[in-house]
């Protein structure tokens, strides 16, 4: 009998298996893509501006951190209890996604609990708590998982690993708190006005301003995670009206044109200054913003396959620069956005 004889040449020849070179690869890859200020290149510049600003004010940062840290723990284990996990057996369309979107951004998978409401009746939303001592936990509710296409939820988990991404913690809870209660409630609680003491109603502003562009980085990390430009469009624009499963002989499409009349009325208003006390960005800006960073460069250098033949390319500073105009609420003597 013939002896059978070797393959001359292996199908795995050539190929680095060894796992610390992939993980130095990955690193290698992943710090490409840090700015120099610490955080990811994608990040919006105000994001990183407005908490150089708190960050400079003397304790807030660490007394802030010491008051939520508490809470944060409690209601991770309160969502925990009251949810149901993605797991690769139960909802693991939805855990494939959480694990995708951190493969992309190059950060822990987090848990995602399907849960059936936020307290305040927030019943079509999803948040995040990510704090440095515990693996992040993002939160959606089942309304949003059942009005939200595949496409459409993943650039919601991207949006909250985002967060993760940019270590936006703890001032998003102090933010999100405050739109919450008010410092009034603040004041009401013992351990809560101890938070309302380190606010002065120029750093709440202050605080608002950091959070609406670091909801705007966030958007950002969506785009970044999502299979289509489209589904990120798509999904901002359901949070504007509730995705709401109207009936098919309701025109739900919603016009570019006519949300750009619809802003320049917000614009020209008075009561635009309403959005000084708000944690988000109005929907109908953020629709904006996200189509800026649409066109800039640094999408696509982390996503070159979303890269659509003859686009015409600006740099991050350029969409910055667009984005404050359309994110900001307060216009400066240049005509600029605040």
């Amino acid at each position: 009998m013939e002896q059978k004889t070797a393959l001359a040449h292996s199908p795995l020849e050539g190929i680095n298996y060894h796992f610390d070179d992939y993980v130095k690869r990955k690193k290698e890859q992943l710090s490409a893509h840090m700015g120099g200020n610490g955080l990811p290149d994608y990040a919006y510049s105000m994001d990183y501006e407005y908490r150089k600003k708190l960050d400079s004010i003397p304790g807030l940062y660490k007394n802030l951190r010491r008051l939520l840290i508490p809470g944060i723990q409690q209601q991770y284990q309160t969502f925990n209890m009251n949810g149901v996990k993605a797991s690769p057996t139960q909802f693991s369309e939805i855990y494939q996604m959480g694990c995708d979107c951190a493969r992309i951004l190059g950060i822990g998978v987090p848990t995602i609990l399907v849960v059936p409401s936020f307290p305040g009746g927030g019943e079509f939303n999803a948040c995040s708590i990510c704090v440095d001592d515990q693996e992040p936990l993002i939160m959606l509710t089942g309304l949003m998982v059942q009005r939200m296409t595949p496409g459409e939820l993943k650039t919601i988990i991207g949006h909250e690993c985002g967060h993760t991404h940019n270590n936006h913690a703890i001032y998003q809870q102090a933010a999100e708190i405050i739109a919450n209660v008010g410092i009034r409630g603040l004041i009401s609680v013992p351990i809560l006005s101890q938070i309302a003491g380190l606010l002065s109603t120029g750093t709440q502003v202050l605080l608002n301003m950091w959070s609406r562009a670091a909801e705007t980085t966030a958007d950002r990390a969506a785009m970044i995670c999502s299979d289509s430009l489209e589904d990120a469009y798509s999904a901002q624009k359901k949070l504007i009206y509730g995705g709401a499963n109207l009936s098919n002989n309701v025109d739900i499409n919603l016009d570019i044109g006519e949300l750009k009349k619809q802003l320049d009325v917000v614009n020209n208003s008075p009561y635009r200054y309403q959005e000084l006390m708000l944690d988000h960005p109005i929907s109908v800006r953020r629709v904006f913003a996200e189509m800026e960073f649409a066109k800039c460069e640094t999408l696509y250098a982390w996503r070159p396959d979303l890269k659509t033949p003859g686009i015409r390319l600006q740099s991050r500073a350029m969409t910055d620069e667009a984005c404050k105009k359309i994110i900001g609420v307060m216009k400066s003597k240049e005509g600029r956005s605040s």
